[in-house]
């Protein structure tokens, strides 16, 4: 990744292949670090050597939008005809908005590219619901499997408002990967992450972010009790039992299951540090019968 300056906006290139994994999630959290450096300013991403970035880290990506804008007043912009061409499906789940066109999804394989506050958890209900749980991605789920998935995904809404410390949005998207035939679902916050009021918890016996992803995954909690409601512990036995994934990067450590498609399990180092946490939910795809 390189960086150049004009007198009126600063050019960052995003190159090579960004996906659903350590490497990929480095790459943005280095764009984001770049980015930030800069104050008072259009910042142009230069993708043209960008072969490939995942539809769903769009959550990521619209969290970025709205943090450098907040703190250090940049907007980003870049080629969207050459977007467009190359990646349609960033524009196709709204991340990306063409002045003269519109991409609608006729292939049913992207879910909205949103943000919610938090004091939005009826909306957010409603979008999981409604369309995630309604997207032919998550056409593997049963019926009883989509009540618990609701319920889980809505008492993370709940602990990201209670424990994140933010009054920021929680930022969303999912992708249906047809041909490896999985389903990804992404949140993003913007909080303290994991660490912090863990770190204070244990009265700094946990002192590393892949330590607090480690004893949060373990049962353990803040407030005593078994993940508090987390509604991690209810998608970690989804996963082990029906083929499914989850990924969890907070600070510099990155927590994933084993997947085919990812291939980590347990924790990795980052180079770079994420402020927040960011949540991927693998969803494999079965036809309904």
């Amino acid at each position: 990744m390189s960086v150049s300056l004009t007198p009126h906006t600063a050019t960052i290139r995003l190159a090579g292949v960004i996906k659903t994994e350590p490497e990929g999630i480095a790459k943005l959290l280095e764009f984001y670090e770049q980015a930030s450096r800069f104050q008072n300013c259009i910042l142009r991403a230069d993708c043209y050597e960008l072969e490939w970035i995942d539809a769903n880290l769009a959550a990521l990506l619209l969290a970025f939008d709205y943090q450098l804008l907040k703190l250090r007043n940049v907007s980003i912009a870049s080629d969207f005809a050459f977007l467009a061409e190359r990646f349609c499906f960033l524009f196709e789940n709204g991340w990306l908005k063409h002045r003269d066109k519109d991409f609608p999804d006729e292939q049913r394989r992207t879910l909205l590219c949103t943000s919610f506050a938090p004091d939005q958890l009826e909306d957010f209900i409603d979008y999981v619901k409604k369309k995630l749980l309604a997207h032919t991605g998550t056409h593997g789920l049963t019926d009883t499997l989509r009540i618990q998935m609701e319920s889980d995904l809505m008492e993370i809404f709940i602990n990201i408002k209670r424990h994140a410390q933010t009054n920021d949005p929680l930022f969303v998207c999912g992708h249906y990967y047809q041909v490896a035939g999985y389903f990804v679902f992404t949140m993003a916050d913007l909080g303290i992450g994991f660490l912090p009021p863990i770190r204070t918890f244990t009265e700094g016996r946990i002192a590393t972010c892949a330590e607090a992803l480690e004893w949060a995954l373990s049962g353990n909690s803040v407030t005593g009790e078994p993940l508090a409601g987390m509604g991690l512990e209810g998608i970690r036995e989804y996963c082990r039992n029906h083929g499914g994934g989850l990924q969890i990067i907070s600070g510099d450590a990155f927590w994933g299951t084993k997947l085919p498609c990812v291939g980590q399990i347990g924790h990795v180092g980052l180079k770079k540090s994420f402020q927040g946490s960011i949540i991927n939910l693998f969803f494999p795809f079965r036809a309904v019968k």
